[in-house]
């Protein structure tokens, strides 16, 4: 299969197989897992942005064969509580999970999970639901009939779903994606190319778009990150191995079980052509020579950027090291100071230094993981003098026992000079 070609008896084979195992289908499309342990049996060749499929929950009985059926008590298909998760209607549901008889989740809640206690009242008050971030991320801020749910089209465009996942419309309850406009308009559209509204069966979500968007076409950055070049009928961003798996089960089924093939879209008879995207050349390379005396085997691991200032973290196997930070110019990197972590500030004397950084202005924020016995924190460095980075403060995460194992905050780093999202 060289070169992008998907030889014909290949996908003959493919669909005569497809066409006599009833699960076959379901296994090529990688959703075999995702069914078995939560009810997500139902697939669709298209709104998988970089993977060849995306797997939901399509039933009741899918809900009820899945592992999250006896372990939390989640058994129904009820897209009026959530339209995409398998949940709990009642607390018998959860009554009979091992949620109730090992950790004493045993009643029914708002959202479709099982909790400790039973819920006040028949249904949610109006400021419980507001306050939840279910309102601020999916827009769901009104109650109603026992459920906090999306009231009103301006709750849907509020919310950081609009922003980011273009679901700004309201259906029965809840902020879908319900046109081209708002894909298009989404933070999905302008990194991945998902522009249009899927009509795959499944809940509606932004998908590739046909046509090209930005400079490069909407593969342009899903190529340079990711090497997904191939642009499929689909409308989705593939890499070579993806587009060939993608053809040789749509041969057979091109959407969810049950469901006719689309006429819009043409089975992928022809091999997915990549995208004419110029070869990009570096301009230049930086090491830790003139930062650090050590050689690092993981020198750039973690990379951060704002203006003309970059940063770098060092490391031997993934163990923290130092942070080199410096100004870019024409010919290179001009290391200007090295940072590591100070012993005092945790016990672990700083174990994951520079777990992930984040750059915006004169900010330098730096994650520091303490090797699961600690959390953060994350560190945050100003340039004060134009040239040096000061400790200016620490941020630790708000939980009831900052010290419990495991939550590795500070993993994760982004910010845009107004505001920091810590993972």
């Amino acid at each position: 299969m060289s070169g992008g070609q998907v030889p014909v008896w290949f996908l003959l084979a493919c669909a005569l197989f497809v066409a006599g195992c009833a699960d076959c289908g379901r296994e090529l499309a990688g959703c075999t897992e995702a069914c078995t342990e939560r009810g997500e049996c139902g697939f669709s060749n298209r709104g998988a942005g970089d993977h060849a499929f995306r797997c939901f929950v399509d039933s009741s009985e899918s809900c009820q064969r899945a592992l999250v059926c006896g372990a939390e008590g989640r058994c129904h298909y009820a897209p009026a509580v959530h339209p995409a998760q398998c949940v709990a209607v009642a607390d018998s549901d959860c009554e009979q999970s091992t949620a109730c008889l090992e950790d004493g989740r045993c009643f029914r809640q708002f959202d479709g999970s099982c909790g400790e206690s039973a819920p006040v009242g028949d249904e949610p008050s109006l400021s419980w639901c507001e306050e939840q971030d279910e309102c601020r991320l999916l827009g769901r801020c009104s109650a109603h009939d026992g459920l906090c749910v999306a009231g009103s089209p301006s709750e849907c465009e509020q919310s950081l779903g609009c922003e980011y996942y273009g679901a700004c419309g309201l259906s029965g309850g809840f902020c879908v994606a319900s046109s081209d406009d708002s894909c298009g308009d989404s933070t999905e559209c302008r990194l991945y190319g998902r522009c249009r509204v899927s009509d795959d069966g499944g809940p509606p979500v932004c998908v590739g778009a046909q046509r090209s968007r930005g400079d490069g076409g909407y593969c342009h950055m899903n190529c340079l990150a990711f090497g997904a070049c191939f642009s499929t009928p689909g409308g989705e961003c593939q890499t070579l191995e993806e587009a060939e798996r993608w053809a040789s089960v749509v041969s057979g089924s091109s959407g969810p079980p049950g469901k006719a093939p689309d006429s819009g879209v043409p089975n992928n008879t022809a091999p997915p052509q990549p995208l004419d995207i110029p070869t990009l050349q570096p301009d230049f390379s930086i090491t830790s020579e003139g930062c650090t005396e050590r050689m690092y085997a993981n020198f750039g691991r973690v990379l951060a950027a704002s203006n003309d200032w970059i940063a770098a973290v060092g490391s031997d196997d993934g163990v923290s090291g130092e942070l080199c930070v410096g100004q870019v110019g024409s010919s290179g990197v001009t290391w200007t100071q090295l940072l590591a972590a100070d012993p005092e500030l945790s016990e672990n004397e700083g174990t994951y230094f520079g777990a992930d950084l984040a750059m915006f202005e004169r900010t330098l924020a730096v994650g520091q993981i303490n090797d699961g016995q600690a959390d953060g924190p994350v560190l945050f460095f100003e340039r004060r003098d134009g040239v040096t980075y000061e400790l200016v403060s620490e941020l630790l995460p708000a939980l009831d026992d900052p010290d419990a194992p495991g939550s590795d905050f500070g993993f994760s780093i982004a910010g845009d000079g107004s505001a920091a999202l810590i993972g």
